[in-house]
């Protein structure tokens, strides 16, 4: 759909002039009375005003005025002579956006627009990525019924309301991260940036750079001045991934920005300050890490201030059959026996494994049931059997066996052995009756035996 272009200008021949000049790139109402343009703005979306300064009944600053006071979501240019320059800037001043100085190239209007139309675009996807954030990263938006899962949401819901720094704690692919994200988009801090770093990811020497910045020249290759992360996050929050892999050397400088919160680059003289919330999670038991001197024990109690432990996908299998639903994301459904495979695989690697395995799936299945020889052989500790899942012939076979057994031996309790009888209480005729009783291998005789066995135990 294109965008919305308002053109008002007494002179009905430039007015119409520049309505059929942008008709191509935008959705044109021109209007020579601005009275009637300020009714048409009343009722209808608009974009961008274009419009004459200097006008008989409403002026461009009247107009301008109206567009503020009454909230319209309208951006404003303003067309003058050379002679009230003065005028349009100090337009600019109570909320214009630019002015164009009459005569004007049609071209340089045309550049003008399109910066204005293109900062619009650029400042409604923010604004519409930024919701789209927030929801993605709500709480309630996390899958997992199961009751650790529970916890785990009302825990958000608690930290997220202050700025404690929390400790996240799980293994590899349970959601650490994902859990972080809910904690700032559910608090304050939301509408600030969410800063990530894994510390196992980057080399030492590079890792104190990364998160408190360096001065031009403090080590060979700086050849300029660089914020880290934690002026990067002013304002937000920080998310240090893998924190039991922060160098031994480095701790002691993170703990005084926590205690401090403030930052001194590498190479620099000044401290800088800073105010973000820090959350870290890690996969290792920091406090074996400490009882072995490899992580101190005063920065675990000042990153701990709060905790949320995140159970691994084995502990709560209840929640298997939602993710493998949430990543299918309704384009194949799964066999109730193909999930039991699921469900009996330990997950090593969590819900990351998970969803790498349903994104296999995915692509190499043509049918839009995954059945249990789709799943890898891997994932697999009792491979599916011909008796697990076969064929639709021969799962109707079988069917229809048990069937006609079911049956058969009913009939022959019923009528007490009775062939003619039982043959009769099925509808069937005797010989048709035989001949199933054959089939499922059934003789009177057998049958007699049978009875008088049970009869006697």
């Amino acid at each position: 759909m294109k965008a919305k272009l308002l053109i008002i200008d007494d002179d009905e021949s430039l007015s119409s002039f520049l309505g059929e000049m942008f008709k191509e790139d935008y959705d044109i109402a021109n209007f020579s009375d601005p009275s009637v343009a300020i009714q048409y703005l009343r009722e209808n979306h608009v974009d961008v005003v274009l419009t004459d300064m200097i006008m008989p009944k409403i002026s461009g600053m009247e107009i301008l005025q109206i567009v503020k006071s009454e909230s319209f979501d309208v951006d404003v240019i303003v067309m003058t002579a050379f002679s009230n320059v003065e005028n349009a800037v100090e337009m600019m001043k109570k909320g214009a956006v630019d002015y164009i100085v009459k005569p004007f190239k049609p071209d340089e209007l045309s550049l003008r627009l399109k910066n204005i139309f293109s900062k619009r675009k650029l400042i409604e996807d923010n604004v519409f990525l930024h919701k789209v954030v927030d929801t993605l990263y709500r709480p309630e938006n996390m899958i997992g019924e199961s009751a650790s899962m529970r916890e785990v949401y009302r825990l958000i819901e608690v930290f997220s309301q202050n700025d404690l720094p929390v400790l996240i704690t799980g293994e590899t692919g349970v959601g650490k991260e994902l859990t972080a994200k809910a904690l700032h988009f559910s608090g304050k801090r939301k509408g600030k940036r969410f800063v990530s770093i894994n510390c196992s990811a980057i080399p030492d020497n590079l890792l104190e750079s990364e998160l408190f910045g360096h001065m031009k020249g403090s080590f060979s290759g700086a050849g300029a001045n660089k914020k880290g992360l934690f002026e990067l996050a002013e304002g937000g929050t920080i998310f240090l991934d893998e924190i039991g892999d922060l160098p031994l050397s480095l701790q002691p400088k993170l703990l005084r920005t926590l205690q401090e919160r403030e930052v001194r680059p590498l190479g620099g003289t000044h401290d800088i300050i800073v105010d973000v919330r820090v959350i870290c999670a890690t996969n290792k038991d920091l406090m074996k890490m400490i009882q072995e001197k490899e992580f101190r024990i005063d920065l675990y109690y000042r990153i701990n201030a709060a905790s949320i432990h995140l159970s691994p996908l084995r502990e709560r299998k209840e929640d298997i059959a939602l993710y493998v639903s949430h990543f299918f994301a309704g384009k194949k459904k799964v066999h109730p026996k193909a999930l039991r495979l699921l469900y009996q695989y330990p997950w090593p690697g969590n819900v990351r494994e998970l969803k790498h395995v349903v994104e296999r799936l995915m692509i190499l299945t043509d049918g839009k049931v995954i059945t249990p020889f789709d799943i890898p052989p891997l994932l697999i500790k009792h491979p599916p059997s011909f008796d697990c899942e076969q064929s639709y012939t021969d799962s109707k076979r079988k069917l229809v066996d048990e069937f006609d057994l079911k049956i058969i031996t009913g009939a022959l309790l019923k009528c007490y052995g009775n062939v003619t009888k039982a043959a009769k209480e099925v509808g069937l005729d005797r010989r048709n009756f035989q001949k199933l009783m054959r089939k499922c291998k059934i003789t009177h005789d057998s049958f007699i035996e049978n009875r008088k066995s049970d009869a006697s135990n």
